[in-house]
């Protein structure tokens, strides 16, 4: 075994400043494994001194980049919806983009994080780092999503939509202002209290104009007015826009002329759209000025119905080609069962009525001896509903109704219904109604025939061989 000696024939400086001596038999066995061990020997002390802070910054600053990635984390699904206002986005995408950034986040951070547990030195830095970049490249795709055409080729108005908020929001007598661009382009705009027509026929034209540019023709697009002390509404599609300031103007003529009146007016809007390439939509079928409802609040009954027909006649003649809906409140919650006797509506078709159909309605809601609600269009029919839970009062309450609705002329279909049927079918339209319940509405068609799927009892066969011609 070769010994080292005290003379120094070779020495290499170390940090210390010491040197570290050879021995001459070690310097000339250069084929020895020993004399390569001496020859690399470098100062451990030194490096294992050293290695906290050169070597990837220490625990601490691999965990503080860690920390960093958190926050981002944290910080970046609830951010996404908001970048709308800055990208190109789509706000159907917008809801998945937002759990692909929640989801992406959670397991990158999961990852690294047990991962660093089990690593140190610059490996721990590494992966701190790799933390980081995974968070903000989930963020990224998460933005990139948004704006993807994945199946809507519509160009995104995320830019178009921010522009003309912040306009319309600028004009006077504007309150708030909304747009949701999920199926359609639809703005909700909401007045002050002391907004003028002037001032709600400049924010629907100011709408209509900045709405015409090419990104805007594949899209369905309307505007929603709305008063903000009451629940009066203009609400207009893009095939209306020509007239939609005139008439927005005529709304809020409306609302000033009956203010204890929730007047909502529908004109060239979707009854149900949804965007999926050619998906089949149903388009309400507007004609003309389109659909007026006048919803009267703490009046008397159906007196105040015939009352508000009448001004109408007088103040607003140019709107009797409208579809009108007038009645109370209740009216509107009348397939709920929750309608009071007395109350109701009458719903007309591009006209407003005759005197026969006024006093029609008015005897059908005077007698109360059996107490009821009416629904009545003249060109469709009549519905009561008896205030009782007696299968008889439906029959007594047609025998005295019958001939009154009758006096209509033509084919009229009649309908009675107990207080305890939860729905009986569209008021404007009541022959929409199914005819399959035997235990049901009791069905007449006066001066028609009723088709029916089911056996009628004895009370309705005996109306049905009056009144009907089948």
């Amino acid at each position: 075994m070769i010994q080292e000696c005290q003379t120094p024939v070779l020495g290499d400086r170390l940090g210390g400043g010491q040197l570290v001596r050879r021995s001459r038999a070690a310097s000339i066995a250069l084929n020895f494994p020993t004399r390569r061990k001496l020859v690399n020997l470098v100062p451990v002390a030194a490096l294992h001194k050293q290695t906290p802070r050169q070597i990837g910054g220490g625990p601490r600053g691999a965990w503080a980049v860690y920390a960093i990635a958190v926050v981002i984390g944290l910080f970046a699904p609830p951010a996404v919806p908001r970048s709308c206002d800055y990208l190109l986005c789509r706000e159907a995408q917008v809801s998945s983009a937002t759990w692909v950034t929640l989801v992406g986040v959670i397991i990158v951070l999961v990852t690294t994080g047990v991962m660093m547990a089990r690593s140190q030195g610059r490996l721990r830095l590494n992966r701190a780092l790799m933390a980081l970049a995974g968070v903000v490249l989930t963020c990224c795709g998460s933005w990139a999503l948004m704006a993807a055409p994945l199946w809507d080729e519509r160009p995104a108005l995320g830019r178009e939509t921010a522009k003309i908020e912040a306009a319309l929001g600028r004009m006077p007598g504007v309150h708030t202002i909304s747009i949701n661009t999920h199926d359609t382009f639809s703005a909700v705009v909401v007045l002050t209290e002391e907004a003028s027509a002037d001032q709600t026929k400049a924010v629907v034209q100011a709408f209509r104009d900045q709405t015409t540019g090419a990104k805007f023709r594949q899209w369905e697009i309307d505007i929603e007015v709305r008063h903000a002390a009451t629940e009066s509404s203009f609400k207009v599609g893009k095939a209306g826009f020509d007239q939609a300031p005139d008439r927005a103007a005529r709304w809020f003529a409306l609302h000033e002329a009956f203010p204890r009146a929730a007047v909502k007016w529908t004109n060239h809007t979707w009854a149900f759209f949804f965007w999926i390439g050619q998906a089949d939509n149903y388009k309400n079928a507007d004609i003309g000025i389109g659909d007026i409802s006048l919803k009267l609040l703490n009046t008397n009954g159906f007196n105040a119905v015939d009352e508000t027909y009448r001004r109408l006649m007088r103040e607003f003649p140019d709107l009797s080609g409208a579809r009108w809906d007038v009645g109370d409140l209740t009216g509107t919650r009348w397939n709920l069962g929750v309608s009071a006797p007395g109350s109701g509506s009458l719903a007309m078709t591009n006209r407003y009525p005759t005197e026969l159909e006024l006093s029609v309605w008015n005897r059908l809601n005077e007698d109360q001896s059996l107490p009821h609600a009416v629904l009545m269009n003249p060109v469709f029919g009549v519905i009561e509903r008896p205030h009782s839970t007696d299968p008889h009062t439906v029959e007594l309450l047609a025998e005295k109704h019958l001939p009154i609705v009758a006096e209509l002329g033509g084919s009229v279909r009649y309908m009675a219904v107990d207080n305890v049927t939860p729905y009986v079918g569209n008021p404007i339209n009541p022959l929409h109604h199914t005819l399959r319940n035997p235990g049901g509405p009791l069905n007449i068609t006066i001066g028609g025939c009723t088709s029916r799927d089911y056996t009628p009892g004895a009370a309705e066969q005996k109306l049905a061989d009056r009144y009907e011609k089948c």
